[in-house]
């Protein structure tokens, strides 16, 4: 989590794959209408972290970030647990208070306490200089220390000097320390070209993408870094450098509150109990166990004077509700078919002070499996949603083929892609597989032909799907969890189709008195192996019926195992070995169908899917005759 933490000596002068350069494309025009949101603060962040007020509610509410293990994460059975909920909960005890611990996306993090979202957080947070001009923390209660990944066939053995990283590609976790540290120490002078740093939402994604060869080294915590090399694949190549004191982050000028957290840390440490959690959750020995600085006193932090200029506007989104299937805290998640299709809807507060508009998304930050993401996409914000007000969020999505309990969690994202706010999830149980109904090869009706070479399908395969429809107005080509309206077609086509599971197929017929026909093909898709690599979205902007000449936007997000990712514009490879999590932008060079194939291959197998758009020549209106 705190891979949120510290980077690596000079060491990281290096290199990496893929950019960020996309955050400087819209960052001037965007930061501008981020001041101009700027509102004053809500009403809660003036009592956010007053302890009067805590002590009275009997309630502490704790901002933590869940995808850091062995310091913050969720057990197998949906449980948040780590040394960081460990050590809280205990110091919760110390102070008869209840303890409600919020899961969030690490990079709002501690912009959800100036908002006075939580009264405090704590997320194996790095105390940096940068963070203790406008937070305040508690005394140190664990002193860690940073380290490098390399692949375990790496000729990287050790490092020493930046001579024995030159040319390699960085994978570190975006707003992490190390991101910070690669920024002002390489980046901003000129050492580092910025396409070589790879920012990752989540670290388990870099070390991902460095077992498959996509990144070269990875920075993060000493740690978490013991727990991935437990796994395999990878080795430590550097530890030791850039410790890191980790503290529990509250509002500036909360001085009671943290007053209180340094009565029960120090309580806890006398005791002996913090060691014992450091031993359980960390694996180190007592004699291991670095020291904690001694707390030096602190003046009171002043109240800053106001700023003669507008302060920038903080992102924040709160959790209202579902709007439907309720998991009951994932103790009675909703039982599914395999393959079924559904839509989750959540009610979102925006709980900061700028505005979401379009350039907002409401987006998937990973799951309990690959399959987590139960194909759906990110969803855009349509129009604008001020402070306060709430938005709803409804995303189409599709159970997985294979039975077992999913866990998806989602949370907002903001102009520059940086998540933030409250992460919430859609929790399901996918039931065993339905005996197969054998289907029909064709659906029969009056002018209408539709039918599939083949309706049973194993794990990778393709098959096409047909149909001749005459004399009518309008049709329209889908899948289960699409929209209609996007996705107009021709009247006689012939599709190769690859779905990853069971999929229904739509045919959409509007005949010329204004009746309107839908017909199903269902594709049924044998469940692939655990191994294979799972294509969580491949998706075209726009879709559907696009005037010729328009560029397409193609983006994907391949997940699993993955040693091989190719890109395929009308059976023509326009990008091989491409990033496992990337977009291009593609012009097609004829009129008519494009269709896009995407591949992912991994030890487990293949898997593909197809996407089209139908270039349309735009039709010239014949200038009127002069009158």
């Amino acid at each position: 989590m705190e891979t949120h933490k510290r980077l690596i000596l000079i060491l990281f002068a290096v290199a990496l794959v893929i950019g960020v350069t996309v955050a400087v494309v819209a960052a001037a025009p965007a930061a501008e209408q981020q001041a101009a949101a700027a509102t004053p603060a809500p009403n809660g962040a003036a009592s956010a972290g007053n302890w009067d007020r805590i002590k009275a509610s009997g309630k502490l509410v704790v901002g933590t970030s869940a995808d850091y293990p062995p310091f913050d994460y969720y057990t197998p059975d949906f449980k948040l647990d780590g040394f960081d909920i460990a050590l809280i909960r205990e110091i919760g005890k110390q102070l008869g208070v209840q303890v409600q611990i919020k899961d969030m996306a690490f990079d709002g993090l501690l912009d959800a306490i100036q908002l006075g979202q939580i009264d405090m957080a704590i997320a194996a947070i790095s105390v940096t200089p940068e963070r203790d001009a406008v937070l305040d923390f508690t005394n140190v209660y664990y002193v860690g220390e940073g380290a490098v990944l390399a692949r375990k066939d790496s000729r990287i053995d050790q490092i020493a000097a930046a001579a024995d990283v030159a040319g390699q590609r960085i994978g570190v976790q975006k707003g992490s320390v190390y991101e910070t540290w690669l920024r002002d120490n390489l980046l901003d002078k000129g050492l580092m070209d910025e396409k070589n740093l790879m920012l990752y939402t989540d670290i388990s994604q870099a070390v991902r993408d460095l077992k498959a060869s996509r990144v070269d080294l990875v920075g993060l915590d000493a740690k978490p870094a013991e727990e991935y090399v437990v796994q395999g694949g990878v080795k430590i190549v550097m530890r030791g450098a850039n410790r890191q004191l980790y503290a529990m982050a509250v509002p500036l000028g909360a001085t009671a509150l943290q007053d209180q957290l340094n009565k029960s840390l120090t309580t806890l440490q006398d005791q002996g109990k913090v060691s014992q959690l450091v031993q359980k959750y960390l694996k180190i020995s007592p004699n291991d166990i670095l020291p904690v600085p001694t707390p030096d006193p602190k003046a009171p932090t002043p109240t800053p004077a106001p700023s003669p200029t507008p302060e920038v506007c903080k992102d924040g989104a709160s959790y209202v509700a579902d709007l439907n299937y309720d998991d009951k805290n994932m103790t009675a998640p909703p039982v599914m078919q395999p393959s079924q299709a559904f839509t989750k809807g959540w009610r979102m507060r925006n709980s900061g002070t700028c505005v979401w508009d379009s350039t907002y998304t409401w987006a998937y930050a990973g799951g309990n499996s690959p399959m987590s993401n139960m194909g759906a996409s990110s969803v855009r914000v349509n129009g604008t949603v001020k402070p306060g007000a709430t938005y709803d969020f409804k995303v189409p999505m599709i159970a997985p083929s294979v039975p077992g309990v999913y866990q998806g969690f989602w949370n907002m994202n903001d102009w520059q892609g940086s998540a933030f706010g409250d992460r919430v999830w859609v929790g399901i149980q996918v039931a065993g597989p339905p005996t197969p109904v054998p289907q029909p090869t064709a659906t029969p009706a009056p002018g209408v032909s539709f039918w599939a070479d083949s309706t049973y399908l194993q794990a990778g395969q393709c098959t096409g799907i047909h149909w001749d429809v005459q004399g009518v107005q309008a049709v329209y080509f889908y899948q289960q969890g699409e929209s209609w309206e996007n996705h107009g077609v021709t009247g006689k086509e012939d599709r190769t189709v690859c779905p990853n599971q069971s999929t229904t197929y739509y045919l959409r017929v509007v005949y010329s008195n204004g009746a309107v026909q839908t017909f199903e093909l269902r594709i049924e898709v044998a469940a692939p192996p655990a191994s294979a690599p799972v294509i969580s979205s491949f998706t075209l902007y726009p879709p559907g019926t696009v005037p010729y000449g328009t560029c397409l936007d193609i983006s994907w997000d391949i997940q699993g195992d993955v040693s091989r990712v190719s890109l395929f514009y009308n059976n023509g490879v326009i990008w091989d070995y491409a990033p496992v999590r990337g977009n291009m932008n593609h012009c097609p060079t004829q009129p008519g169908v494009a269709g896009y194939n995407i591949q992912a291959s991994g030890p487990g197998g293949t898997v593909q899917a197809w996407q089209y758009a139908n270039m349309v020549v735009p039709q010239v209106q014949p200038l009127p005759a002069p009158q």
